[in-house]
């Protein structure tokens, strides 16, 4: 997978986590769209792998305040953001809740 502004590959099949659609969901109304649209993850889930060669901050007090809990994923070439990242977890567009959370747009990827 490849950053889609620069075109820099960021991760491979090997960092991607597995995840089931309606795993550990509490949003009831997202569950609901899901089963009726049958709509697909619309992110990736990766391992913590990617943590040292993704974390970018453009603000250092930010990442600072914010270094144990949540942060944002850049491209290492090209600084545009590609998703964050989140200890205490995310719920994705499927409806499940994935812990840790360090999530890819599929949007900013080819």
């Amino acid at each position: 997978y490849a950053c889609r502004m620069c075109r820099t590959v960021l991760i491979g099949q090997n960092h991607l986590v597995e995840h089931r659609q309606n795993q550990h969901s509490f949003n009831i109304y997202r569950t609901k769209q899901v089963q009726i649209n049958g709509a697909p993850c619309q992110s990736l889930f990766c391992n913590e792998d990617v943590l040292e060669w993704l974390v970018s901050s453009n603000n250092p007090q930010e990442e600072e305040d914010q270094a144990d809990i949540e942060g944002r994923l850049s491209c290492s070439n090209c600084s545009v953001k590609v998703g964050h990242w989140n200890w205490s977890g995310a719920q994705c567009s499927c409806g499940t809740w994935v812990v840790p959370a360090i999530q890819i747009n599929l949007s900013k990827l080819d």
